[in-house]
C-alpha cells in the first residue's frame, strides 16, 4: 500500500504544471456554466418575471464570462505569454482561406440537415427567437459571445495551450472530447459530426495559432442552422 502511495505521488509530481492548470480550469468552468450559467438555472431562480429571452441572454452572457472572462484574467495574473493561448490574429491570411473553404463546405451539409424536423424543431433554440425580427437579432448577437467564449475554452486554452506540451495531435483530441460530449441531446447527426468538426477545428486553431478564426466560423454556422430552421419550419 505505501509503495502504491508513493507511486502515486511521484505520478503527480511529475505532471505538467501548465497541463494541469488548463485541464482542471477547463473542468471548473465547464461545470459551473452547466449548474449556474444555463438558462435552466435562470428560470429555477425566477428572477423578476423576466421576458422569456432572458434565460438565453443571462445563459449566453454567463457562458462568454465563465469561459472567456475568467481564463482570460487569470492567464492575465499568471502573466502568461497570451499568443501562445490563441489569443492573437496569428495566421490571418490562413484562417480566413481555410474559415472561409470550410464554412462553403458546411452550408449545404446545413441546409440539407435543416429540411428534417429533428433539426428544424431544435433551432432556434430559444422559443421566442423563433418569432424572428428585434428577438432573433438580440438572440443571435448574444450567441456570439457564448461561442467566443467555447471556442477560447476549447481550442485557445487546450489547443494552442497545450499543443506544445503535450504535442498538437494529442491536444486536439484531448480538446475534441468535451467538445463532442457537450453536443449531447443536440440530432444524431449533429452531435456524431461534432467529432470530425471537434478535430477540424482543432487543426484550424492550431494552424492559424488563433481561436478566432474557429470562432467566426463557429458564429457563422450557428447563425445558419437557425436562418435554416427557420426557413424549413412549416408554418404555424
Amino acid at each position: 500500500m505505501l509503495a502504491l502511495a508513493r507511486e502515486a505521488w511521484a505520478a503527480i509530481r511529475g505532471v505538467d504544471r501548465r497541463v494541469a492548470a488548463v485541464c482542471c480550469a477547463g473542468a471548473l468552468v465547464a461545470l459551473l456554466d452547466n449548474y449556474q450559467g444555463s438558462n435552466g438555472f435562470f428560470r429555477e431562480v425566477r428572477w423578476g418575471g423576466a421576458p422569456p429571452l432572458a434565460a438565453d441572454v443571462y445563459w449566453f452572457g454567463a457562458s462568454f464570462v465563465l469561459w472567456f472572462v475568467l481564463p482570460l484574467a487569470g492567464l492575465v495574473l499568471a502573466r502568461q505569454p497570451l499568443r501562445e493561448y490563441g489569443v492573437g490574429l496569428g495566421d490571418a491570411r490562413a484562417g480566413a482561406g481555410v474559415a472561409a473553404a470550410l464554412l462553403a463546405v458546411m452550408l449545404p451539409v446545413i441546409f440539407v440537415a435543416s429540411r428534417s424536423p429533428a433539426f428544424y424543431t431544435q433551432y432556434p433554440m430559444s422559443v421566442s427567437a423563433r418569432a424572428g425580427g428585434r428577438t432573433l437579432l438580440v438572440y443571435e448577437l448574444f450567441q456570439v459571445g457564448y461561442f467566443v467564449g467555447w471556442e477560447f475554452l476549447w481550442r485557445g486554452l487546450f489547443v494552442n495551450g497545450l499543443g506544445r506540451r503535450v504535442g498538437a495531435a494529442n491536444a486536439i483530441l484531448l480538446s475534441m472530447v468535451p467538445f463532442a460530449v457537450m453536443h449531447a441531446g443536440k440530432p444524431e447527426a449533429e452531435a456524431l459530426g461534432s467529432i470530425p468538426a471537434g478535430i477540424a477545428l482543432g487543426m484550424l486553431a492550431w494552424r492559424t495559432r488563433s481561436f478566432w478564426w474557429g470562432a467566426l466560423l463557429h458564429v457563422a454556422a450557428a447563425a445558419s442552422m437557425d436562418l435554416f430552421a427557420l426557413l424549413h419550419r412549416p408554418a404555424a
